[in-house]
């Protein structure tokens, strides 16, 4: 995928479906490219319904911009660097090891099901679940990991693009092969930090503050993660993703707490039906 169809995926805005689910209806909203009168569209049903958009990721990552310790002080400096460090020193040996020992014994377990799809259905199916039930941890859960997976999914592929890291498949390059600049979403330029490990640890890092047992929520993510096939990084790629899914997750959870979730907007990614891409889009829900 080149800039411009990255570009499509960005800057978004396509208005699609109505569900219906236990007679509760959802407003579902796919973002796929925005032009201004589609923007004024949803602008205009939003306040119709007098629902605001308050998990918008844009606000999200602006909070990061402005103030990077909303994420750096979810870690101690220390588990931010020396294990960082670590990693980075050996990262062909670490990278083997986890690839041969970790990963490989995980994969033993044929947890084929799990992929980005089954996770982002996950999250949707949850959210209704929890709406058509009137159950508010289960929708508090849904709604922290949606914005969560979300803002994981946009801060990993936009320091991909700033870092230019090298994957292990470019024998010839190596693990210190920074700064390519290359546009391509997957392409063999965009190894840092893991954009897997960074979602499915924010995912594993709600559930985990979700049913009170964090060190449960690790296991789900590294189960998750680990069950993947072809994600192609080296270790400290990984420990980083692991790191940032973690503060995502803690920083979501931490600010939805203990907000009420009346009309509130769910967000959440989704591959659609019919549409071609490697990325998905970003997709609105809620329930009137």
């Amino acid at each position: 995928m080149h800039l411009k169809n990255c570009s499509a995926f960005f800057y978004f805005i396509l208005v699609q479906v109505l569900l219906f689910a236990s007679g509760t209806s959802a407003f579902h909203v796919s973002l796929i490219n925005v032009d201004n009168n589609q923007l004024s569209s949803v602008k205009k049903q939003q306040s119709d319904t007098a629902t605001p958009f308050n998990y918008f990721v844009v606000n999200d990552l602006l909070d990061i911009a402005v103030r990077p310790d909303n994420i750096l002080s979810r870690q101690n400096i220390l588990t931010w660097t020396l294990p960082t460090l670590f990693f980075y020193a050996t990262d062909r040996d670490s990278t083997n090891f986890f690839n041969t020992e970790i990963e490989a014994r995980v994969r033993s377990l044929r947890l084929d099901f799990i992929s980005d799809k089954f996770l982002y259905n996950s999250l949707f199916w949850a959210y209704m679940a929890g709406e058509s039930l009137h159950d508010d941890a289960l929708s508090r859960f849904a709604y922290c990991a949606g914005e969560a997976v979300t803002d994981a999914l946009f801060l990993a592929q936009s320091i991909k693009h700033v870092v230019g890291r090298a994957r292990p498949v470019l024998t010839n390059e190596g693990p210190y092969s920074w700064f390519h600049g290359k546009s391509d979403i997957f392409g063999e330029y965009t190894s840092f930090p893991s954009s897997h490990a960074t979602i499915y640890f924010s995912f594993s890092t709600v559930l985990g503050k979700a049913i009170g047992n964090e060190w449960l929520g690790d296991l789900c993510g590294l189960l998750g993660f680990s069950s993947l096939s072809g994600h192609n990084h080296w270790m400290s790629d990984m420990w980083m993703g692991y790191l940032l899914g973690k503060s995502i997750g803690n920083y979501v959870w931490d600010k939805r707490k203990n907000e009420k979730l009346d009309n509130k907007w769910f967000i959440y990614p989704a591959f659609i039906d019919g549409i071609e891409s490697d990325l998905p889009a970003i997709c609105f829900s809620t329930t009137f």
